[in-house]
C-alpha cells in the first residue's frame, strides 16, 4: 500500500468517527513539530477524511499550519483496512527503556559538545525529560 506524500490544505481535511476521544496534552508534540518539523505524515482516504494522525493534525492546526504532509490512500475510512491502520498506528509501538533513554541522552550530549555547542548535560537531560514526559 504505497502512497506518495503530498501537502494537503488543513481546512479540507475531514474528521470522521475516531476511536481516540481525547488528544491529551499536545504541547510536547507541538514543541517537537515547531523545532524539527512534522516527522510522520498523516494518513487520509481519497475524500480527505482522516484515517491516522489525529494528534499530529491537531498540533499542526494549533501551530497555525495551513497545509500538512499526508499520505492519501485509495481506501475508504470506514473499511477494515482503514481500521487496521488506525489500530496499528496506536498499538504497534514500544516506549524506550530507561537504558535506551540514557544512551540517547548521552549521544545527544556528545553531539552537542562535538559540534561546538554550548549545551550542558543537565540541559540535555532536562530537555529530553520534558520532551518524553520522564519527570
Amino acid at each position: 500500500m504505497h502512497a506518495d506524500i503530498i501537502d494537503v490544505n488543513i481546512d479540507e481535511i475531514g474528521i470522521g468517527k475516531r476511536p481516540r476521544t481525547d488528544d491529551g496534552d499536545l504541547r510536547v508534540l507541538e514543541n517537537s513539530i515547531r523545532s524539527i518539523g512534522l516527522l510522520h505524515p498523516i494518513v487520509l482516504d481519497q475524500q480527505n477524511i482522516l484515517i491516522a494522525g489525529g494528534r499530529r493534525l491537531q498540533a499542526c492546526r494549533n501551530l497555525g499550519f495551513s497545509t500538512i504532509a499526508a499520505r492519501k490512500l485509495d481506501i475508504r475510512v470506514d473499511t477494515l483496512e482503514a481500521l487496521n491502520i488506525q489500530t496499528d498506528e496506536n498499538l504497534c509501538r514500544r516506549k524506550l527503556s530507561r537504558e535506551e533513554m540514557d544512551a540517547l541522552i548521552a549521544a545527544k550530549s556528545h553531539a552537542a559538545h562535538g559540534h561546538g555547542g554550548l549545551c550542558r548535560i543537565g540541559n540535555v537531560i532536562t530537555t529530553l525529560k520534558k520532551r518524553f514526559c520522564l519527570h
